[in-house]
């Protein structure tokens, strides 16, 4: 159980910060945040350290809290994906005009 809560610690983490996009000042779309595998690798040995002074329970409520943040970091991700492919689609619709405009 202590293995497995730091290792599931590390993937949640690694998984926060997946497919994260965002802009810039310009309002370019650009990747968001980079993966920091070491901050997620500090957090998963922290995790297993306190997981050895607890009790086993507490490592049950940290392996239970990560798995529920991944699932809902992918729920999260894919909402936001279809969202943006239904951004993309309205703007690259081309509307014809009815008129001519004589001046």
């Amino acid at each position: 159980m202590i293995i497995l809560s730091g290792a599931i610690t590390f993937l949640s983490q690694f998984l926060s910060t997946v497919g994260v996009k965002g802009k810039d000042k310009k309002g370019n779309e650009v990747k968001g945040a980079k993966t920091k595998w070491i901050s997620g690798a500090f957090l998963a040995v922290l995790m297993i350290v306190f997981t050895i002074g607890y009790t086993s329970m507490f490592a049950l409520y940290i392996v239970t809290n990560s798995i529920l943040s991944i699932i809902f970091n992918i729920l999260i991700n894919l909402i936001n994906n279809k969202i943006d492919s239904g951004k993309e689609k309205k703007k690259t619709k081309t509307v014809v005009a009815d008129y001519v405009r004589v001046e």
